[in-house]
């Protein structure tokens, strides 16, 4: 008989009395808790930060790889999903050059930090027109 009791007890503890924070994230919440504060860093070092950029960045690294920088899909890799082309072996110098955080890959694509500072430079050489270009099946999402 004390079976169902403490099942109940552990059921309402789970669900009425563990803060929020714990409970299970939305795709885009998780995406913008995870990687907000690396776009924003990056868009503010290439002195082009708006809201608009920032949030059209994280809606397509939502819809790109959910917000895992080790997704794939075929040959693309990464946050963004670049393809082989983009494949480099920089260094882990060059990664510190370009304030450029977590973990050090030598398949660049695989490292979030790389990716958003690819889309940044996208966003100031080419402006809207080229990420539009790049990542038009998920721009407008």
């Amino acid at each position: 008989m004390k079976k169902p009791i403490v099942l109940l007890t552990l059921t309402l503890l789970l669900c009425f009395i563990l803060p929020v924070s714990t409970q299970a994230m939305t795709t885009q919440q998780y995406v913008n808790h995870r990687w907000r504060a690396t776009v924003r860093k990056q868009l503010k070092l290439q002195h082009i930060w708006s809201r608009e950029k920032e949030r059209r960045i994280l809606n397509i690294i939502c819809h790109e790889s959910s917000g895992h920088p080790g997704a794939r899909n075929g040959s693309c890799v990464g946050l963004l999903q670049f393809n082989n082309g983009w494949r480099h072996n920089y260094s882990k110098h060059w990664f510190k050059k370009h304030h450029l955080t977590g973990k050090y890959h030598r398949d660049n694509r695989r490292n979030g930090s790389w990716s958003i500072y690819r889309i940044v430079r996208v966003y100031k050489v080419g402006g809207t027109r080229a990420v539009q270009r790049h990542w038009h099946s998920t721009y407008w999402r």
